[in-house]
């Protein structure tokens, strides 16, 4: 939440830091969450900065947890590191990629805070998503029948694609 009020002062259009950066390059202002085209790419990029940094230590775990015979196996083998990377490394992180590819992909899906707070679904509904649609018509609409069956749709759609994804990742090799 606090990540979507910053970024919404960085997107600001009159004295945002964005604009200020665009200006030194020579870039006229944009207009990132008011142009029906760039905000949501514009919230993407927010989200994404947001959650890089919760991945990483996700993906610092799966490298720590390699054993260390296999990189001095592989020293004592002679492989490159790109062969250690592509052979080795990649394929014991597997699991932990299927688990950041699937978590990342659920919360997502669930996404609420940065479009109330930085467009309010807007412009032109550019940035409503399936669960801004929920909160709008359950407390701004009260048709809480209907935001009940978009949340259950929201969750069979979840549920696809998770199974998908958990079908289409699976590590083929057990280590």
């Amino acid at each position: 939440m606090v990540a979507s009020i910053v970024w919404d002062l960085i997107y600001n259009p009159d004295h945002g830091l964005a604009n200020s950066l665009l200006a030194v390059v020579g870039i006229p202002p944009q207009p990132f969450l008011v142009n029906a085209r760039q905000a949501m790419g514009a919230v993407i990029a927010m989200v994404t900065w947001k959650g890089v940094g919760y991945w990483m230590v996700i993906f610092l775990a799966g490298l720590q947890a390699i054993p260390s015979v296999f990189s001095e196996a592989a020293l004592i083998d002679g492989a490159s590191p790109w062969a250690f990377f592509w052979r080795i490394t990649l394929p014991l992180l597997a699991r932990t990629i299927v688990f950041v590819v699937v978590a990342d992909t659920a919360i997502n899906f669930l996404l609420f805070a940065p479009m109330y707070i930085m467009t309010q679904g807007g412009p032109s509904d550019a940035t409503t998503v399936l669960m801004f649609e929920v909160y709008r018509n359950a407390f701004v609409y009260f048709r809480l029948g209907y935001a009940s069956a978009v949340s259950t749709l929201l969750l069979a759609i979840m549920l696809v694609v998770v199974v998908v994804q958990f079908r289409v990742l699976r590590p083929r090799v057990e280590y």
